[in-house]
C-alpha cells in the first residue's frame, strides 16, 4: 500500500488488527454500530457550538434535523449538510463533529438532515427528505444568505442529486455544492481505474461493500441510470452551483468524482478539486487522528467563506 500517508497507513493497520469484520459482512443493525463507533473514536475534537434538534415535515414522514449556530449573528451561509454511511448507517450523531466544525470555522448555519435509511426505506424516501429539508432551508435563509448544500460519500450524492432535482424543477436556488468524496455513478460497468485499483477492501470502503449498500438502496436494479441516484449520468450538468470536489487517492470512488468535477468544469460551471493524494474514504470523519482530514475541513471552510453573499431580490 504505497504512497499512503503515514498516519493513514497507520490507521489502515490498526483497523486490520482489531479484527473487525468488513461491513459487507454484518447484519445492517451491526454495520450501522460498528460505523458509529469508529467515527467517534476517530472524528475531530469540536468547537461548542449552540445546536437545537427540530422535526420538520419531510418527504412522505416527519423528519428530525438538527440545527448549529455559533452566534445569533450569524454572517455566513446556511449549509444544508447530508451525512454519508452508504444510504443506510451514518446519522447526525456521526456527522456532530464535523456539523460543529463548520459551522463554527465559516461563521455558518447548519443544518444536519436525518434522513431515513435503507434497507428500511429505500430510494427514493432519502431522497425526498433532503428535497423537503433544502426547502426548509431556503425558507429559514436570512436576506442575503447564500444556501449551500454539503455531503459527503451517499451523502455528496444525494447533494449532487438535489443541485440536478432543482434545477430541473425550479426548486430553491442552490449557491454551491460541497461534495466529499462522492458516489455519482451507480452503473458496475464504468471503466474507473480507481474501483479496480482500491476497490479490494483494504482502504477501508471496498468495492463489496458499494455493492451490498447499493443492493439495499435500490429496489430496481433499472434506477442505477436515473440522474438522481447516478448524477454522472445526466444528459447535462450545464447551470448547476459552483462546486468543491474532495478527492482521497486511494479511495474507489476518486475516478469517478474527479471525471464528475470535469463535465462539471466542461459544461461551464466553476469547480474546483482539492485532492489528497495519501488519504482513503472517509478520511474527514477520521480527522481527529489524519492530518489531511483536519487539513481538508480547514480548507473546506475556506471555500465556504469565499462564497459571497447573495445580492437583494
Amino acid at each position: 500500500m504505497t504512497g499512503l500517508d503515514s498516519d493513514v497507513a497507520a490507521l489502515l493497520d490498526s483497523m486490520q488488527a482489531s479484527g473487525a469484520p468488513p461491513l459487507w459482512s454484518l447484519s445492517i443493525a451491526d454495520a450501522r454500530q460498528q460505523l458509529a463507533a469508529a467515527t467517534a473514536q476517530l472524528s475531530p475534537e469540536a468547537p461548542l457550538v449552540a445546536s437545537e434538534d427540530l422535526t420538520i415535515a419531510g418527504g412522505g414522514a416527519e423528519v428530525a434535523i438538527r440545527i448549529y449556530r455559533p452566534d445569533r449573528n450569524v454572517k455566513g451561509p446556511m449549509v444544508l449538510l447530508i451525512h454519508g454511511g452508504g444510504w443506510a448507517m451514518g446519522s447526525i450523531e456521526t456527522h456532530d463533529a464535523i456539523a460543529r466544525t463548520i459551522a463554527s470555522g465559516a461563521d455558518a448555519t447548519v443544518v444536519s438532515v436525518e434522513y431515513r435509511l435503507a434497507p428500511e426505506h429505500p430510494f427514493p424516501a432519502g431522497f425526498n427528505d433532503c428535497i423537503a429539508a433544502l426547502a426548509w432551508c431556503e425558507a429559514q435563509c436570512l436576506s442575503g444568505q447564500s444556501l449551500v448544500v454539503m455531503g459527503d460519500s451517499a451523502g455528496a450524492n444525494l447533494a449532487a442529486a438535489l443541485t440536478l432535482h432543482v434545477r430541473d424543477n425550479h426548486g430553491p436556488r442552490i449557491d454551491a455544492q460541497i461534495l466529499i468524496y462522492p458516489c455519482v455513478d451507480f452503473t458496475t460497468s464504468a471503466p474507473y481505474v480507481s474501483r479496480k485499483q482500491y476497490g479490494g477492501g483494504e482502504y477501508f470502503l471496498g468495492q463489496q461493500d458499494l455493492d451490498w449498500l447499493r443492493g439495499m438502496y435500490l429496489t430496481d436494479a433499472a434506477e442505477t441510470r436515473n440522474p438522481f441516484v447516478s448524477p454522472m449520468l445526466a444528459e447535462s450538468l450545464g447551470g448547476l452551483p459552483q462546486a468543491l470536489i474532495v478527492t482521497a487517492g486511494h479511495d474507489l470512488l476518486c475516478g469517478e468524482a474527479q471525471a464528475y468535477h470535469r463535465r462539471l468544469s466542461e459544461a461551464g460551471v466553476p469547480s474546483r478539486n482539492l485532492h489528497f493524494g495519501g488519504a482513503i474514504h472517509g478520511f474527514l470523519s477520521f480527522a481527529g487522528a489524519l492530518a489531511s482530514g483536519r487539513d481538508a475541513l480547514a480548507r473546506t471552510i475556506d471555500w465556504l467563506c469565499a462564497i459571497p453573499a447573495r445580492s437583494a431580490d
